[in-house]
């Protein structure tokens, strides 16, 4: 791939998560900057509440971002028949956009509550994708690269963990999204 392609697919991801950023905060803006105990009274809590039909949303569609971004990038990085669908750099790129755009989504379904027992979630879920990111710059550097997998990858796993835990007693309870 050319520089200059590079750059654009790079220009490209970033615009896409700067643009979905935008339009959740311009579509939200008044519902998300209203008290939490004024938000059950708001015109649009049935829509924006974490169980609401676009809140629930958010936290699905963000939820299977983040799965498909790690499973592509181990699937391309562990197996070998696939070294020749392109550098494992790119794959990075492209599994830090998903999951960037994946946890952009995770945190407008909490609707910017940090509490409760599934905020470990959330927290977890915030340091794996700092951890990522830090990760993405260390690359360079092999021991420090091979320092970082004894944060980030033990952190992924506690994440997935958790969310699996929390898909499951959304599931028990019985809660319906669009289904």
């Amino acid at each position: 791939m050319s520089k200059i392609a590079h750059t654009f697919i790079v220009t490209t991801y970033l615009s896409i998560i700067l643009f979905s950023i935008i339009i959740l905060i311009y579509y939200g803006q008044n519902y998300y900057s209203v008290s939490v105990s004024e938000r059950p009274f708001h015109a649009q809590y049935e829509l924006l509440k974490p169980s609401g039909y676009l809140g629930h949303g958010y936290g699905i569609f963000g939820t299977l971002l983040i799965v498909f971004g790690m499973l592509i990038y181990i699937v391309r990085k562990r197996w070998k028949k696939f070294a020749e669908l392109g550098r494992l750099k790119y794959w990075l790129e492209f599994h830090i956009f998903l999951c960037t755009i994946g946890t952009v989504l995770v945190v407008f379904h909490t609707t910017f509550k940090f509490g409760g027992i599934i905020s470990v979630g959330f927290w977890v879920l915030i340091l794996v994708w700092i951890s990522g990111l830090v990760g993405r710059f260390l690359q360079n550097s092999q021991k420090l690269f091979r320092a970082w997998h004894i944060v980030h990858l033990p952190l992924s796993v506690i994440m997935i963990v958790i969310m699996v835990i929390h898909v499951g007693v959304v599931l028990f309870f019985g809660y319906k999204w669009i289904f």
